[in-house]
Order: C-alpha cells, then structure tokens, then sequence
C-alpha cells in the first residue's frame, strides 16, 4: 500500500517528471496538467525546483515556450536521460522526483524497475501524486508491480 507522507516533506527540493505521448496541440496542456497536480498535491509543503519531462517530438525551445505558455514549467531541464544525469551530481538541487502517477515513469515494467533502481542508488525518492485524491505517496515497487500487471506492461 502507498505510504501517505506529509510534514517529512517540509522544505524539501523535488525535481518534477512529465511524459506525454501525444503529439497534438493537447501535449502541451498534458503536461501543464501534470505539473498542476503534482504541485496541489504538495500544497506549498515542498518545491519543485527542477523540471524533467518528454514527449514523443524532441523539446526545444518553441515546445518549452508552448507548454509554458498553458501553465507548464517554467523551462525543461531535459528528458529522462538528463535527470538520469544529474542524479549523481553532488548539487543535483532535488533530494526526491515527483509525477502525477507511476506510468509516467515508464509503462514498461522492466524500464520503470531500471529507473526505480537508479533513482534508489542515488537516495532519490520516487513520490506520486495520487490522481483520486491528491494525496502525495511514495510508491513502493510491489504496488508498481501490481500497476504493471494491471496495465499488462510488457518488457523493455
């Protein structure tokens, strides 16, 4: 069962992840919403400071501009592979990553347990803005397990 946290996040620097795998004028406003939820989820307990996220055209700065423009971040840090990056780096400037929910890691049992791990050996929680109520959790592997069964992800 996801553990509910709460006053632990007190002044805590999270670094945001959004993926989106649309590829029309509403990727844009996905994201946006992704990053709305996760912040009422914090509700000022915590910052995001850094901003990760991808999508299935390259982020340049004409898309980063786009999804600023309907309340997105305020600039991309990167994709996963630049978050993957900074997560040895001694002024990372994160301590946790925070998404709307778990398949916005990956879909992909195998590759969210990749990401998981890499995350874990960099003492980087994984924190999910649960979509029902708000209410931010982190996400242990066996309820990811049980997501991944349930979305039937295949490997890879």
């Amino acid at each position: 069962m996801n553990r509910a946290i709460g006053s632990e996040l007190a002044g805590m620097r999270l670094a945001f992840w959004g993926y989106t795998n649309r590829l029309d004028a509403c990727a844009t406003l996905d994201l946006a919403r992704q990053l709305r939820r996760c912040e009422d989820a914090l509700s000022g307990r915590a910052n995001i400071n850094r901003f990760f996220y991808e999508m299935p055209v390259a982020v340049d700065g004409r898309v980063a501009q786009a999804v600023r423009d309907v309340g997105g971040p305020s600039h991309c840090d990167g994709g996963w592979d630049a978050l993957a990056a900074a997560l040895p780096a001694v002024g990372r400037g994160f301590e946790a990553i925070i998404c709307t929910s778990v398949d916005r890691i990956s879909r992909s049992a195998s590759r969210f347990f990749l990401r998981e791990q890499l995350a874990s050996a960099h003492d980087v929680a994984l924190l999910t803005a649960d979509e029902s109520t708000l209410e931010l959790c982190f996400a242990p592997v066996s309820d990811v397990a049980t997501f991944c069964r349930a979305v039937r992800c295949t490997s890879g």
